[in-house]
């Protein structure tokens, strides 16, 4: 592109580029450890995948194509996998390419976020630092719906921070937009409620009652119509994804006191320093703000979504695990910090580039994010390795149930890989697409032989699972399969198990049979080897 507008954007186009070139390098580098398979670093991409597929061939909203189950924590995401498989077949590129493009919507709100208010040599560092560090390239890699949350979200966030330090009156353009990105980033995912909240809180305080109501009720109509929806097919009004994995308070007095003091939002912060420090600066930053000036600016609202969204997302959500959950929450802090610091300090930007002044805050600057680049380094450097955990593991288990087992019932704790791969009657043992098990879960009343008693309900041929998670010695163990170097699954070895005494010659024949075809990095071992 030539031209002014080409020169002035720059900073867009070079950070995209680095961005492709980044994917493009992941991609690379996986398909390198995956034999040219392309594998997904989580098999919960795989859940959606297979959700997707069911939905597009056979109108199930489910993760086999026998029956509803409510494991998806991102219906929005699913719809569109779907959408996608009905115009193009069922493909395992389809989530990459959706990613992709959701990579890139979200390096352009950023983009347009900062270019508001600093140079463009600024502007290029302060995009690179935020997709760095959130860190957006491997995160679109995941082929999940991260990505989308985080544009999502930080689009939400500056619009509506905007709105809030302007007193005009909310037009039928701004008034449907807001209600657009508040729907959507609640159907995307959940933990889009917090910042919803936090906004109609806001919105509140300010005696803006229509913009208030406008954000609550476009917000609710994506979890509430789900819901709804969900009971209907016999499940619960959340999905068993959300309340599973999530960290909801309990109804009992326990529950409210921990929600009270806030027990699991002090644990999560003390999982995640980057959180922790993010909210630090952000709440220092605006207390200079607000010091500095009565008028509340764009940047002021923006550091208060960020920091009341993340104190509710330490309290009910996740955080961890490849880093995904709380990638948004990096996202919005890390704009509104650098917007809030540019427009706080502005002399800074008229000093020398190796003044004494400008030294210190660069040293200072890479002494208190060191954990958020920590953080952002392991998952740049652990991602292609996670491929290659996925691929040895559950994609081999999906491969060899759907070769000898196809149709008939199985037991897995991992479900992804194996219910897109393979056509069978699913017995999930860890609840997330079995609503008899996550209700015994959320009751506390689960054991090991609930597990044992669920699969040979389902006359269960093979169990697949951690031997850590589930110990029944009535299952005949005939073999396990041990990774190396793992960096994504929960456990590196999983054993194969026949439910029924009946079924272990057949088992010890199948894995035999299908030896040969695992990767040569898969430590085999059990009654089936002779070991």
């Amino acid at each position: 592109m030539s031209g002014p507008s080409g020169t002035r954007h720059w900073p867009l186009f070079a950070t995209l580029a680095l961005f492709g070139l980044s994917l493009a390098l992941f991609l690379v580098l996986s398909l390198i450890l995956t034999s040219g398979h392309l594998t997904y670093p989580l098999d919960d991409t795989y859940i959606q995948m297979a959700m997707a597929k069911n939905l597009a061939l056979h109108r199930t909203w489910g993760v086999t194509r026998y029956g509803f189950s409510g494991s998806s924590s991102s219906p929005l995401w699913t719809l569109l996998i779907a959408g996608t498989y009905l115009l193009f077949g069922v493909n395992a590129v389809t989530p990459f390419i959706l990613s992709l493009i959701c990579g890139t919507l979200a390096v352009i709100v950023v983009y347009s976020v900062l270019n508001r208010t600093a140079g463009r040599r600024r502007v290029f560092a302060g995009c690179l630092l935020a997709i760095l560090l959130a860190p957006l390239p491997p995160l679109a890699f995941m082929g999940m719906e991260h990505a989308l949350q985080a544009a999502l979200s930080i689009g939400l966030v500056w619009f509506a921070a905007r709105i809030l330090s302007s007193e005009r009156r909310l037009s039928l353009g701004t008034g449907l937009l807001l209600a657009a990105l508040s729907a959507l980033v609640t159907a995307v995912r959940y933990e889009g409620l917090f910042l919803a909240f936090v906004l109609g809180l806001l919105f509140l305080l300010n005696r803006r009652f229509l913009a208030a109501s406008t954000v609550a009720a476009a917000a609710a109509i994506p979890p509430v119509a789900y819901g709804i929806w969900s009971i209907s097919k016999g499940g619960l009004f959340l999905p068993n994804s959300v309340l599973l994995k999530g960290s909801l308070p309990g109804l009992g007095l326990k529950g409210m006191v921990q929600t009270l003091v806030g027990y699991n939002g002090w644990a999560n912060a003390g999982k995640s320093p980057h959180l922790l420090l993010l909210l630090i600066i952000a709440a220092v930053l605006l207390a200079l703000r607000t010091r500095a000036s009565p008028t509340r600016s764009a940047s002021s609202y923006a550091l208060a979504l960020f920091i009341g969204t993340a104190l509710l997302h330490l309290n009910f959500a996740q955080a961890g695990w490849l880093y995904r959950y709380d990638a948004y929450l990096v996202l919005i802090g890390l704009t509104a910090i650098l917007v809030a610091a540019w427009e706080l300090r502005p002399e800074l930007r008229t000093r020398p580039p190796l003044s004494p002044r400008r030294v210190a805050v660069a040293l200072l600057l890479v002494l208190v994010a060191s954990p958020i680049a920590i953080r952002a380094a392991r998952f740049l450097f652990t991602l292609p390795q996670a491929t290659k955990n996925i691929y040895e593991q559950q994609y081999q288990m999906g491969r060899f149930l759907n070769r000898f087992y196809p149709g008939r019932a199985v037991a897995v704790n991992d479900i992804g890989a194996v219910s897109f791969l393979a056509d069978v009657k699913l017995v999930d043992l860890w609840g997330l697409a079995d609503q008899e098990l996550a209700s015994l879960k959320l009751q506390h009343r689960y054991t090991d032989e609930s597990a044992l008693t669920r699969a040979r309900q389902e006359r269960a041929a093979v169990a697949i699972v951690y031997r850590e998670w589930f110990s029944s010695p009535a299952w005949t163990e005939v073999g396990q399969w041990r990774i190396r170097g793992n960096v994504a699954c929960a456990h590196a070895e999983v054993s194969i198990c026949a439910v029924d005494s009946s079924a272990t010659a057949e088992l010890v024949r199948n894995l035999a049979a299908f030896s040969p075809d695992l990767p040569k990095d898969v430590d085999q071992s059990g009654l089936y080897t002779g070991k």
